[in-house]
C-alpha cells in the first residue's frame, strides 16, 4: 500500500485551548453603497482595531448585527474614530464591563471556528516575528533578512523563507502547513535609480498600473513590504503629520524613530533622497493608508517573470527530497517552542503520513475512433511512464478530432521596411510547410482564403499601426475569421514595440471576431537557408537535420495554437464524465468568459460577455447573477436538446473565487429550464466549485517509493481533502509520470454549494487535466475548461496599458519574448 508524507504538522492540544473573546459593537449608519462597500468599511474598522489592540480582530455577526471580535485579554484604551465618505464618522467604544464569551474548539460554530484559526495564527506569527530573524511581507509569509549567496555580478538578492497556514482537517483537528518560499529584491536601494529630478517620469508610469510596484522598506530594525504610490520632495523638505498630529519631515522622523535600532540607517540616508509615497500592499484605494518614506531605505521587489530573477529562480526549484528536508529544519527552528495564552502548543515535529486516494485515469479518444488507455496492462492504477511523449505521438499520428468551421482563413505577412527586410521567397516556403502541417493534423483545412501583405512602420504607435492594418484588411475584404499574422523582424525596433503591436492587434481585431495567432519572422528565418538551384536560382530549405527536428516541433506547436483559435480540438475522453455538463467561468479585465463542456468533451463551446470595471486600479472579478443567468440560460437552452438531452448534472467551476452570483445564477437557470420542459424536475444535480490556481494553503505531498526513496513525486490524481467539513480538495495534476525539475504543487478545489457529489466532481476535474490540448507532451495543471478560458480570454483582456508605451520602472525594463506563446518547449532555441 502506498504511503504519502504531507507537509502538515498536527497541533495535538487544540481542543484544550481557550479562545474566549469580547465583542465591539459596529454601527454603519448608512444604506448607501453596495454590500461590497460596507464589507470594505468593516474591514477598515477591523484593521484599526488590530492596530489599537496589537492583536487579532475579526468581523462576526450576532442576530443580524455586526461586531468586531477580539481576544478576551485585549481591550481598547480609548475609542476609535473612523472617517469615510460612505459612512461619515463611526466611533467604536468598548465598555469596561464588556462580557467575555467562552470559546473552545469542540462544538463551536463555523464562524467561531474561523475566530479560533485567526487568533491562533496571529499568536504564532507574532512569536515567529519576535525572533528578529525574519520579515513578514504577507500574512503568514516570512523571509530571512540575510540573502542567500548569489552568483558574481548578480544585481538581485534571493531571500529564503517559508509560508505557514493553519488548516482544519475535520471538525476536531488543526494542522499547520509549512512550505519553503523565496523573495527577490534589488541589491541596491531605490535611490540609486530614482531621485527628485527623474521621479516625475516614474510617477507617471506608476499611475497607470493596476497594481503598484512592490518594495522592501528597511526602517531600522522594522522591515516590511510596501506598495509604491508615487514620489514627493527631498526627504528633508517633505513634511507630513504623524500619529500625534505633529508636523515633521521624513528625514527628521526617520532618524529620530530609528536612532536606538540595531540596524543603523545613518549610512544609507541622505537629506536629498526623494520621498516615496507608499501604502501597505492592497490598501491603495484608501488615502488614510498613505505614508512617506525615504527612497534610500527601499529596495524594489521582483517577481519570477523578470529575466534577472529567472536566472536565479532555478536555484529555488527544489526537488521533493530537498524540499521536505528544508521544511523539517524550519519546523524545528520555529514551531517547537510556541505558546497560546500562556499554554504551550504541542505540535508534532514529524510530518503527517497517510495513504491518499488516487483518482482513476480515464481512457482517451483520438481521431479515427482511436481509443488509448494511459494505464499500462499491468495494473488499473498504474500509469504509462512515457505518457507525455505518447500523448503527442497519438495526436501527430491520428490528427485532430475536431473539424474546421466554414470561416475564412487569412495569412498576414509584413512588407519590407528600411529598418528590416522580409524575404518573400522564404515566406512562401514557410507558408507551404505550415499548410502541409495543418493539413496533416486537420485534413479539413483547405488553405488560406487570402494572403495579405501589410505595412509596418516601427515609428508608429501600436494603436496607429493597428488602425493602419485595419484599413489594409478592409481593402482586402477581410472581416471576421481566423488569421496567422507574421510579426515583423525586430531589426532596429525595440522588442517592446513589437509586443505592444501584438497585444493591441489581438484586442482590436477580436472585437470584430477576427482572431489571430502570431508567429515571429525572426524565429521562422532562423530555420531556413538559401541554397543555389540550377532552375530557380535560389531555393530556401531547412539549414540542416538538427534544424529540421526543431522546425518540426515549432510547426507542431504553431499549428496546434492556430487550430485552437479555430476551436478545433485534438482529442476527447473515451467516456462521458460522471456529470454531463461542466461550465467554466472567469473574468479577465472587463471580459467574462464561459466554456461549456458536454459529456466526454467532443463538444466544447466558448462565449464571452462585457463586465463593468470596478475601478481603474482593480480587475472586475465579480459576475452579477443576472449576467450569469442570461448567458447560461441562452446557451443551455440551445445546446441541451441537441447535444446533451436529459443531463444528470450541471457543474459550474469558477476560476478564482465565486462571489455569490454563481450559485444563484445557476439555480435560477435550472429552474427556468425545468419550467421550459428542457430539464426534468428534480433530476439534475448541480454544484458550484472554485478553482484556485494559487492557494493560501501551501500543501505539498511526497510518495514513499521505498525506504531508500521516501520523498518521490506523488502520482497525478492523488487527492487530499482538508477543511472543517472536508470541502477543500487538493488534487495533484502534475507529478509522476511527468518529469518535473522540482516538486509537485496541487490544484485547490473548493466546494461552494450544491447537491452534486464532491468526490465525483474531483474525479471529473482531474480527468479534464489530462486533456492537454496546447502542449500534449507536457502536464496540464488545470482542467481544460479553465485552461481554455485563459486561452480565449487573453486577447480580449489586453488593455491600452499593455500597448501604451508608458515610461517603465527598472523592474519592468525586460519583457518576455513575443512568440513564447507559440513554442512553449523551445523558448531557448
Amino acid at each position: 500500500m502506498k504511503k504519502h508524507t504531507l507537509n502538515l504538522f498536527v497541533l495535538t492540544n487544540a481542543l484544550e485551548l481557550d479562545f474566549s473573546y469580547k465583542l465591539i459593537s459596529v454601527e454603519l449608519s448608512t444604506t448607501a453603497g453596495a454590500p461590497a462597500d460596507h464589507y470594505r468599511e468593516l474591514q477598515n474598522l477591523a484593521r484599526k482595531v488590530r492596530s489599537a489592540t496589537q492583536g487579532p480582530a475579526a468581523i462576526v455577526t450576532r442576530a443580524g448585527k455586526k461586531y468586531i471580535a477580539i481576544p478576551a485579554d485585549r481591550t481598547l484604551a480609548k475609542s476609535i474614530v473612523h472617517r469615510s465618505p460612505l459612512c461619515g464618522i463611526v466611533r467604536l467604544n468598548f465598555p469596561a464591563n464588556a462580557p467575555i464569551y467562552t470559546l473552545r474548539m469542540a462544538g463551536c460554530s463555523d464562524e467561531e471556528h474561523s475566530l479560533v484559526i485567526e487568533f491562533l495564527e496571529f499568536a504564532i506569527r507574532k512569536q515567529i516575528k519576535d525572533t528578529g530573524l525574519v520579515i513578514e511581507d504577507q500574512t503568514g509569509r516570512f523571509f530571512f533578512k540575510e540573502p542567500l549567496a548569489s552568483p558574481h555580478g548578480a544585481v538581485i538578492d534571493m531571500l529564503e523563507g517559508f509560508v505557514i497556514k493553519i488548516v482544519a482537517e475535520g471538525r476536531d483537528q488543526l494542522t499547520i502547513s509549512l512550505d519553503i518560499s523565496y523573495r527577490y529584491v534589488d541589491k541596491k536601494p531605490l535611490s540609486t535609480s530614482v531621485n527628485v529630478y527623474n521621479a516625475k517620469a516614474f510617477d507617471q508610469q506608476l499611475r497607470q498600473r493596476k497594481r503598484g510596484q512592490k518594495a522592501l522598506m528597511m526602517f531600522g530594525d522594522s522591515w516590511f513590504l510596501v506598495e509604491i504610490m508615487g514620489f514627493g520632495k527631498r526627504i528633508d523638505q517633505q513634511e507630513f503629520e504623524d500619529r500625534n498630529k505633529k508636523i515633521r519631515t521624513v528625514y527628521e522622523y526617520t532618524r529620530t524613530e530609528t536612532k536606538d535600532h540595531a540596524f543603523q540607517i545613518a549610512k544609507l540616508l541622505r537629506p536629498d533622497d526623494v520621498s516615496v509615497v507608499y501604502c501597505y500592499p492592497g490598501r491603495r484605494d484608501s488615502s488614510d493608508e498613505l505614508r512617506h518614506g525615504a527612497a534610500s531605505l527601499m529596495r524594489l521587489v521582483y517577481d519570477t517573470q523578470d529575466k534577472d530573477v529567472q536566472r536565479m529562480h532555478r536555484e529555488s526549484i527544489l526537488p521533493t527530497p530537498k524540499r521536505f528536508d528544508n521544511i523539517a529544519r524550519k519546523v524545528g527552528q520555529f514551531l517547537n517552542k510556541l505558546a497560546f495564552n500562556g499554554q504551550p502548543l504541542t505540535i508534532h515535529q514529524a510530518p503527517q503520513q497517510e495513504t491518499l486516494r488516487e483518482c482513476p485515469a480515464p481512457d482517451l479518444l483520438f481521431n479515427k475512433s482511436k481509443v488509448v488507455s494511459i494505464r499500462p496492462s499491468w495494473g488499473d492504477h498504474a500509469l504509462a511512464p512515457n505518457l507525455a511523449e505518447q500523448r503527442r505521438k497519438w495526436v501527430q499520428n491520428n490528427g485532430f478530432m475536431g473539424k474546421f468551421h466554414t470561416v475564412p482563413q487569412y495569412l498576414f505577412v509584413p512588407e519590407s521596411h528600411h529598418q528590416f527586410e522580409v524575404n518573400e521567397a522564404m515566406i512562401k516556403v514557410f507558408q507551404s510547410d505550415f499548410d502541409r502541417k495543418l493539413r496533416q493534423l486537420a485534413p479539413s483545412f483547405t488553405g488560406f482564403t487570402k494572403v495579405i501583405t501589410y505595412p509596418f512602420n516601427p515609428n508608429l504607435s501600436a494603436t496607429d499601426q493597428v488602425n493602419l492594418l485595419k484599413v489594409v484588411a478592409a481593402e482586402a475584404g477581410v472581416s471576421a475569421g481566423r488569421g496567422l499574422l507574421i510579426l515583423p523582424s525586430h531589426g532596429r525596433c525595440n522588442k517592446r514595440s513589437i509586443k505592444r503591436f501584438h497585444d493591441c492587434l489581438k484586442k482590436k481585431f477580436s472585437q470584430q471576431d477576427l482572431w489571430f495567432q502570431c508567429a515571429s519572422y525572426e524565429r521562422i528565418n532562423r530555420f531556413y537557408r538559401a541554397f543555389p538551384d540550377a532552375d530557380a536560382g535560389v531555393l530556401y530549405k531547412l539549414a540542416n537535420t538538427n534544424e529540421a527536428y526543431k522546425f518540426d516541433s515549432y510547426l507542431f506547436y504553431l499549428s496546434t495554437a492556430y487550430l485552437l483559435i479555430n476551436r478545433v480540438f485534438p482529442y476527447a475522453l473515451k467516456n462521458s464524465l460522471q456529470y454531463d455538463i461542466y461550465i467554466g467561468i472567469d473574468v479577465h479585465d472587463r471580459n467574462g468568459g464561459f466554456v461549456f463542456f458536454y459529456k466526454n468533451g467532443e463538444k466544447i463551446y466558448f462565449d464571452s460577455v462585457d463586465v463593468p470595471q470596478k475601478n481603474r486600479h482593480s480587475r472586475a472579478e465579480k459576475l452579477p447573477e443576472n449576467l450569469i443567468y442570461e448567458k447560461l440560460y441562452e446557451k443551455l437552452k440551445l445546446h441541451i436538446p441537441h447535444i446533451c438531452p436529459s443531463p444528470n448534472g450541471i457543474i459550474l467551476a469558477r476560476d478564482g473565487r465565486s462571489h455569490g452570483g454563481e450559485p444563484a445564477g445557476l439555480q435560477r437557470t435550472i429552474a427556468q429550464l425545468q419550467q421550459d420542459g428542457i430539464l426534468k424536475a428534480d433530476s439534475v444535480a448541480w454544484a458550484v466549485v472554485d478553482i484556485h490556481k494559487q492557494s493560501a494553503i501551501p500543501l505539498r505531498v511526497a510518495l514513499a517509493a521505498n525506504e531508500q526513496r521516501p520523498y518521490e513525486l506523488p502520482t497525478i490524481g492523488t487527492v487530499k481533502k482538508l477543511g472543517r467539513h472536508l470541502t477543500e480538495a487538493f488534487v495533484f495534476t502534475t507529478g509522476y509520470p511527468f518529469k518535473l525539475n522540482g516538486s509537485a504543487r496541487p490544484l485547490h478545489v473548493s466546494f461552494i454549494e450544491g447537491t452534486a457529489n464532491f468526490d465525483r466532481i474531483i474525479e471529473d476535474l482531474f480527468a479534464q487535466t489530462l486533456m492537454a490540448f496546447s502542449a500534449p507532451d507536457r502536464p496540464c495543471s488545470l482542467p481544460i475548461i479553465i485552461k481554455l478560458l485563459d486561452t480565449f480570454l487573453e486577447p480580449l483582456s489586453y488593455t491600452e496599458e499593455d500597448w501604451g508605451g508608458k515610461p517603465v520602472i527598472a523592474a519592468d525594463l525586460d519583457t518576455d519574448e513575443v512568440d513564447q506563446e507559440i513554442l512553449p518547449d523551445d523558448q531557448n532555441l
